[in-house]
């Protein structure tokens, strides 16, 4: 049996079980309540309800059962490792991988293919999440970190709570930025009609900040780094969205739209072509677990964000350097 201790950090009062869902990568809402009716999950000491709602600042005790090792079965799928020790696994995910079993997806994931890479993950998450601390949607590509240990683990969670991990998206949006540089800010919930999508709120949710640089602006497309101070579910996706200038390739959130006629015809098949977002995690930087070292990890562009831009080129607009962020 494991004991984890927390302090609650909420922006505004949050039932018990959907704040440990969020914030500390359990599972699912199932088994926190099965956790809630066995006692395992407390609050200031005492047991509660799965309803409870968290003000701020309240201590939670959770104790954890030892998982059962034989719940995954590894699986040899290829993924490029960026970096690897005793601590964590640095791995840039193709678009299309799932990042771990849930509904519907129970095997083909990036916990299956580092299982059987590593002998072994953080069982924190077990038995459907051991070793994530952070998410990537399955078209998006890109930069993850995993943790190997327990210790890995908690380190890592913690400074993705606390924001401190430093990480940059690159990305291609339909329409044209007119500032060079800028701020989303928003508050974002679950979209009140579609349960799948998430919505850009003022005043309800959680709040969000998204950073944008403009790194080539063409007719019909702009092309972005991002930074986001907050790690909301589909952050970029609905910002870019709520501005009118949706990701290239995103059909959730209204991506998959005719270009104009003007846009030379071979760029319009492309785009009519894309089965993803145009979203790529480029690059993470965060403290090792052991020791505190800062560490980044930047990874390569996929072949379709490449082909994309290789496109776009020619008809690109000259931009003035800016500083690096």
């Amino acid at each position: 049996m494991k004991r984890l201790d927390v302090v609650a950090r909420v922006e505004q009062p949050v039932r018990l079980d959907l704040y440990l869902l969020e914030e500390l990568e359990f599972p699912s809402r199932s088994q926190i309540k099965n956790l809630i009716d066995e006692q395992l999950i407390l609050v200031e000491g005492k047991p509660t309800k799965a309803g409870y709602k968290l003000k701020g600042g309240e201590r939670i005790t959770v104790f954890l059962p030892e998982p059962r090792g034989d719940e995954l079965e590894p699986e040899p799928i290829d993924v490029e490792i960026l970096y690897e020790d005793e601590h964590v696994v640095v791995v840039n995910k193709p678009a299309g991988m799932v990042v771990h079993p849930a509904a519907g997806v129970w095997s083909g994931t990036l916990v299956h293919a580092l299982l059987y890479h590593c002998g072994r993950l953080s069982d924190v998450g077990a038995p459907l999440r051991p070793g994530i601390v952070h998410r990537l949607d399955r078209g998006t590509s890109g930069v993850m970190v995993v943790a190997k240990t327990n210790n890995a683990h908690y380190s890592l969670a913690e400074q993705f709570r606390q924001h401190t991990v430093i990480k940059e998206y690159r990305a291609v949006a339909h329409g044209r930025f007119l500032y060079r540089r800028g701020t989303f800010f928003s508050h974002i919930d679950r979209h009140p009609k579609h349960r799948k999508k998430m919505a850009a709120t003022q005043g309800r949710g959680k709040e969000a900040v998204t950073n944008y640089q403009v790194l080539g602006l063409y007719p019909w497309m702009t092309y972005l780094s991002l930074h986001i101070e907050t790690g909301r579910t589909h952050q970029i996706r609905v910002h870019l969205s709520a501005n009118r200038t949706p990701v290239v390739g995103d059909e959730m959130y209204g991506g998959v739209r005719e270009l104009p006629k003007s846009a030379p015809a071979k760029i319009r098949e492309f785009v009519s072509k894309l089965d993803r977002p145009m979203l790529h995690s480029y690059s993470l930087t965060f403290a090792h677990p052991a020791g505190g070292r800062p560490m980044s990890f930047t990874a390569d562009m996929p072949e379709d964000m490449k082909a994309l831009l290789e496109l776009l080129r020619p008809h690109g607009e000259p931009l003035p350097e800016l500083e690096q962020w």
